[in-house]
């Protein structure tokens, strides 16, 4: 019992950390058949699963994580981006 308390700490410690390096943005536009994602705060995204953010509308809340990841926080959906400006 002591070890699976202490694993599941040890698990909501290193979750709270790998999104401690994503910050919060909203979508001003999605482009090039899902291929190119422009945040409001200018930053512009090449999207590695274009078939996924296609469906993904301005203004939806995303995180933008240092991993390479940008979750839609309204879809429910992760992808792997880079970033272009």
């Amino acid at each position: 019992m002591k070890t699976l308390i202490l694993t599941l700490a040890t698990t909501i410690v290193l979750l709270g950390v790998a999104y401690a390096r994503c910050h919060e943005e909203d979508i001003d536009s999605v482009g090039d058949g899902g291929s190119i994602i422009v945040l409001l705060d200018g930053t512009v995204w090449e999207s590695l699963d274009p078939a996924t953010s296609s469906t993904w509308l301005d203004a939806e809340a995303v995180l933008v994580c240092s991993n390479g990841k940008m979750i839609n926080k309204d879809e429910g959906e992760t992808i792997d981006v880079i970033q272009l400006r």
